[in-house]
């Protein structure tokens, strides 16, 4: 078996384990990743990306500087390191956001391509020729690679081609903020060699796993605590239907219950949708669904949030408001950071008093001083280096 040979061999156990985590305890998100490749297709890129590689080689190859990134998922992790020292690499839409912000672009879409032809097709020369090329594109030297995730097929070809990469050091910087699994799902990240997380919680749960080189970032933007409060009320959405039905509905029927209480009490109420949710669905149930950006919404002013373990809701209380956390008795995880009241079922009745009671511990300014990204970030380089430094 060459070198080569045993990258991929481990790139296909990486994604028999993630579905296989996933195939008892959410098979919805396992129906969702399942492809079909029809023979069409198949014939085409497997035509396809070995030519456009080979033409990208015969044009000359750069190599990609100090920072490079997948995608632009965090796009403040990209702003606030050296310009010059920046690349995306990605499709179309991280083109067109790289284009905007003045970042250099590397077109990265046959990754995921080449990966469903492998895994599902077993036709694996187009992610050979990926592999190499992105060897190409990493000559020795000093390199991070700023992923995202690791259990998807771009984060693994991403996260393996790199372990054999002289010089390339690969770090998930987290997407969200991971509950302790009562299934043992283990978190993004396992595969990279360094973890960015939210939180001291966060590392030490991380830690649990085994996964080493864990450095508390904070949130992958700049906290902007605000003046102003609101009266409205939150309802945080908690997953979307390809992720679990039971947990979509199970949660979506306790904030019936909440928004009809809250209503009834002449408290303003919205439902904030999860990324995944089913718009049209809960657009039916609830009056006032708004999709306002989330960093746009916690920086304009403080207010009450209700919900369950989403990440929405760290980043709530992380920006000085108020969150009121629902039972998780029944769900595959349960939250791993502090709230201002727990509250199951039975309690429901009382939450009228209990927001009017919490809106005027709103009109008290939050003792919060966040420290700004570009320092945290920087913290986190130099401990992951000095780290590295002493293998």
């Amino acid at each position: 078996m060459t070198q080569l040979d045993a990258v991929l061999a481990r790139m296909r156990a990486r994604y028999d384990d993630v579905l296989g985590r996933y195939r008892t305890t959410m098979p919805e998100l396992v129906a969702a990743r399942t492809k079909s490749v029809g023979k069409f297709t198949r014939v085409c890129w497997t035509i396809a990306i070995p030519l456009f590689l080979r033409w990208k080689k015969l044009l000359g190859v750069e190599p990609l500087p100090a920072y490079v990134l997948q995608n632009l998922r965090h796009p403040d992790i990209a702003l606030n390191l050296d310009h010059d020292q920046v690349a995306i690499i990605g499709g179309f839409r991280e083109f067109l956001d790289a284009r905007r912000k003045g970042i250099r672009f590397v077109w990265g879409g046959y990754i995921t391509r080449a990966f469903e032809l492998f895994y599902w097709a077993n036709e694996d020369q187009p992610l050979r020729e990926v592999i190499e090329y992105l060897d190409c594109i990493c000559p020795p030297g000093r390199r991070i690679l700023f992923l995202w995730e690791d259990s998807l097929p771009a984060g693994i070809v991403l996260s393996h081609f790199a372990v054999d990469s002289e010089g390339v050091t690969t770090v998930c910087v987290a997407h969200g903020y991971y509950g302790r699994s009562k299934v043992g799902i283990v978190p993004e990240g396992d595969c990279c060699d360094a973890n960015f997380v939210w939180s001291e919680s966060q590392r030490k749960l991380f830690s649990k796993f085994g996964i080493r080189n864990c450095f508390v970032l904070g949130v992958p933007y700049d906290v902007r605590i605000p003046t102003p409060s609101t009266d409205e009320v939150v309802l945080v959405g908690h997953c979307g239907r390809s992720s679990s039905n039971y947990e979509y509905f199970h949660t979506l029927a306790q904030f019936v219950k909440i928004f009809q209480l809250l209503r009834g009490a002449n408290i303003k109420v919205s439902y904030r949708p999860h990324p995944q949710d089913d718009m049209e669905f809960v657009r039916s149930i609830f009056p006032k669904v708004p999709r306002t950006p989330k960093t746009e919404l916690l920086r304009r002013s403080r207010g009450i949030y209700i919900g369950f373990s989403s990440s929405f809701l760290f980043e709530c209380v992380n920006a000085g408001s108020l969150a009121i956390g629902l039972e998780t008795a029944s769900l595959l995880e349960d939250r791993d950071f502090e709230v201002e009241v727990e509250l199951d079922p039975d309690g429901y009745d009382e939450l009228p008093v209990l927001v009017k009671n919490l809106q005027e511990k709103l009109g008290q300014a939050p003792a919060m001083d966040p420290a700004p990204l570009n320092s945290r970030l920087t913290s986190c380089i130099d401990r992951l280096e000095h780290a590295l430094a002493m293998r």
